[in-house]
């Protein structure tokens, strides 16, 4: 089965993927995300009507905007298959794992003692860190925060 060559909706250049409701390029892509998140003015120097390409894409930001919304990009754009839900459960699964791994590093204590212990992200001395396996340790400091 040949792949399709799809073209950038705004530019003309070869498309990377479906973004923001239209095929387009990773500069176009880029572009777009950098002006909806940045709520910038731009300013044609020109009449507006700026021809937008692959070699003149750059030239006129104003125009280039102008022509993503033409097109039909727009700020809610995302497929509904890639939406946020996908992400927070990656991150809720990366927490669990932490924990995971910080149970495993705990001593067993009384919740009198438990209570004293909270503050410490181990509850343990050092060596018990160096017994871990190495996903383990890297789970705890990637949810490790800064002193």
């Amino acid at each position: 089965m040949a792949k399709e060559t799809r073209f950038c909706a705004v530019c003309s250049d070869y498309a990377s993927g479906y973004h923001y409701g239209v095929w387009s390029c990773e500069g176009c892509k880029a572009f777009f995300k950098r002006s909806i998140q940045g709520h910038n003015d731009y300013m044609c120097p020109a009449t507006n009507q700026c021809t937008i390409d692959r070699n003149r894409r750059k030239s006129c930001q104003a125009c280039r905007l102008r022509k993503c919304y033409e097109v039909g990009m727009m700020k809610g754009g995302v497929r509904k298959e890639r939406g946020r839900v996908l992400r927070r459960d990656k991150r809720r699964t990366a927490i669990s794992d932490r924990e995971k791994a910080v149970k495993g590093l705990e001593p067993k204590t009384s919740p009198h003692q438990d209570k004293r212990r909270r503050g410490s992200a181990l509850g343990g001395d050092r060596s018990s860190v160096a017994s871990l396996p190495s996903e383990q340790v890297l789970l705890l400091l990637q949810g490790a925060e800064p002193p």
